[in-house]
């Protein structure tokens, strides 16, 4: 009696087991690929000319004056 319950048991229940495991394993791969086809968020600054020699600087790294901004320490001196 225990042997055909436990017969019953492997050709019914584990097969299904293991298609919603290899289902569930699926799924997640499909999600994971929508995130990583995704393009990357990209931080924008804006770029100043450098009043001396005309060279583009992020404006964070820029020198402000009064006439404009410069690109080093050493141009707006000039």
């Amino acid at each position: 009696m225990i042997f055909r319950f436990l017969l019953l048991l492997s050709i019914l229940i584990l097969p299904i087991v293991g298609i919603v495991v290899y289902g569930r394993y699926l799924l997640g791969r499909w999600l994971n690929s929508f995130e990583q086809k995704q393009p990357p968020k990209q931080i924008t600054q804006k770029l100043v000319k450098c009043a001396y020699c005309g060279t583009f600087v992020p404006e964070s790294q820029a020198y402000p004056t009064q006439d404009g901004y410069y690109c080093s320490q050493e141009h707006t001196k000039l």
